[in-house]
Order: C-alpha cells, then sequence, then structure tokens
C-alpha cells in the first residue's frame, strides 16, 4: 500500500492537480480532496490504516491535496455508507482499507463515477 500511495501522490505532482487558491468546496475543479474509510479496528490499529493516514496527512503537508478527512467504520454495516459520505460530498479519491471493505468498494465505485475508490 505504501509504494501505491507514493506513486499516487508523485502523479497528483506531476499533473500539477494542487491548487493555488483553497476552497473548502470539494466539488471544485481547483480543489483536490482525499479521505479514507477506515475497516473496524480504526486509525491508530499501528497497521494499514495508520499509516494511510498518515500518507495522507504527508500529502497535505506537502500541499499535494487541499483537504483530507477519515471515517473510522466502527461495524462492518457501516462500510458503505461511510464511503457514500464521502463520495456525495465531492471527494475526488476515496482511500479504503482493509479485505472487509473490498465488496462495498467496488460496488460504490460503480455508483460514484466521479470519485476514485482504491481498496
Amino acid at each position: 500500500m505504501r509504494i501505491f500511495l507514493r506513486w499516487f501522490i508523485l502523479a497528483i505532482a506531476l499533473s500539477g492537480v494542487s491548487a493555488c487558491m483553497r476552497s473548502s468546496d470539494c466539488f471544485g475543479e481547483e480543489v483536490f480532496c482525499a479521505a479514507l474509510v477506515t475497516d473496524t479496528p480504526g486509525i491508530e490499529d499501528h497497521g494499514v490504516n495508520q499509516d494511510t493516514w498518515a500518507g495522507l496527512e504527508k500529502s497535505k503537508a506537502n500541499d499535494l491535496v487541499d483537504q483530507i478527512a477519515y471515517i473510522e467504520s466502527v461495524d462492518t454495516r457501516d462500510y458503505e455508507k461511510n464511503i457514500s459520505y464521502f463520495a456525495e460530498r465531492g471527494f475526488d479519491v476515496i482511500f479504503t482499507t482493509g479485505i472487509g471493505l473490498r465488496n462495498e468498494t467496488l460496488r460504490s465505485a460503480d455508483r460514484y463515477a466521479d470519485s476514485v475508490l482504491l481498496a
């Protein structure tokens, strides 16, 4: 996952997605928003959730991403709802972590074509 995240950040940097003007609207073309939906161990799992969030924080610190956010899934029934939350708010890319989110991520990718979902 770390290698993929580094590749993703590099791709963003090379394409010049980082906006000069800041806005809170993730639907705006000039704003790049990235989110994380964790599996049930949460953000401080000392594993993939925590590493992915650290990568997003670093991306924001390096002005590669304008906005970042995460939702900790408390129950497996929350996965699809949590993905929808970010997609309906215009987030450009939504990372999901954990094998348990695979099916929900695939279903949501079909439903929310404007957001890139990465499992």
